[in-house]
């Protein structure tokens, strides 16, 4: 007997859908999820997995975690739209934002690669990065009361408006 299981995307989107009508009973009616980043409504094929911290750097963790902890456990997973967005030039949706913008920067706070070089020193991009990755963690596991929240739109908002101090 051949059953399919959903995979993780289906999981988490079921779960999100959930969370979200609990929230805006409103949005039942549609067949749309609000990403956790920009806001916007959109169908599923819009939406991709995304690790919170990149999969990079918890491939860094000691033999001992990696044996007893699953990689996406470890990074944490959401759900990011992928749809293109039309902020500072982006080409991609926030999945490809927070990995154009965020990513790397979060692996050498991850790695701890910031603390092993003399003259590498903490900068605006690694507490915006910080701060974007802790406001998905949040999201992970606390649903849309964090993004609807008036602190969570203003998290939200310096996820893209803080980006231009990425290129210090």
């Amino acid at each position: 007997m051949n059953i399919d299981v959903p995979g993780i995307k289906e999981v988490l989107w079921h779960k999100m859908r959930a969370d979200l009508i609990s929230y805006v009973p409103e949005a039942e009616a549609s067949r749309l999820l609000m990403c956790p980043a920009c806001g916007r409504f959109l169908p599923a094929h819009d939406f991709s997995l995304e690790h919170i911290i990149p999969q990079q750097a918890v491939a860094e963790d000691p033999a001992i975690v990696r044996q007893e902890i699953s990689k996406n456990t470890r990074s944490g997973l959401t759900l990011l739209c992928r749809r293109p967005l039309t902020i500072k030039g982006s080409k991609g949706g926030c999945n490809s934002w927070k990995g154009t913008h965020f990513d790397n920067t979060l692996r050498q706070v991850v790695s701890g690669s910031l603390t092993r070089k003399q003259n590498d020193r903490v900068r605006d991009r690694h507490c915006i990065a910080v701060m974007s990755a802790a406001y998905l963690a949040m999201f992970a596991k606390f649903g849309y009361k964090i993004v609807l929240m008036d602190s969570g739109a203003l998290l939200r908002q310096q996820f893209f408006l803080l980006a231009r101090s990425m290129h210090d």
